[in-house]
């Protein structure tokens, strides 16, 4: 069971604090993926916890870029396929259960 509130998730009986606002979550495989943000986006900002409150991946572990620019969208294709947009327009389609980047694109 997966429960947010501001800046924190309760994963059973785990509590982890973001330090920034949680915008969008999806609960998925018993775990959760959050994406946050404050006023401005701030690199990094993907997060995916298994079902025990470890921290099995941010986003920038799994596509190793140099200058990360931040994430303004995070949505499920299938049970184990998430899609990522950035805010410079490209889409990451990330495998949740590999932990591997599937593809990426352009959308603007």
């Amino acid at each position: 069971m997966c429960r947010i509130g501001g800046s924190k998730i309760l994963i059973n009986d785990s509590i982890i604090e973001i330090g920034h606002t949680i915008r969008k979550s999806i609960e998925v495989n018993g775990g959760i993926i959050v994406l946050f943000y404050d006023d401005t986006i701030i690199s990094n900002n993907v997060e995916y916890y298994d079902n025990l409150g470890n921290k099995n991946w941010s986003i920038n572990d799994l596509l190793k870029i140099k200058n990360p620019r931040g994430n303004v969208d995070i949505e499920m294709e299938n049970d184990s396929v998430v899609c990522v947009t950035s805010s410079l327009g490209m889409v990451y389609r990330i495998n949740i259960t590999t932990s591997e980047l599937i593809e990426k694109k352009i959308v603007k």
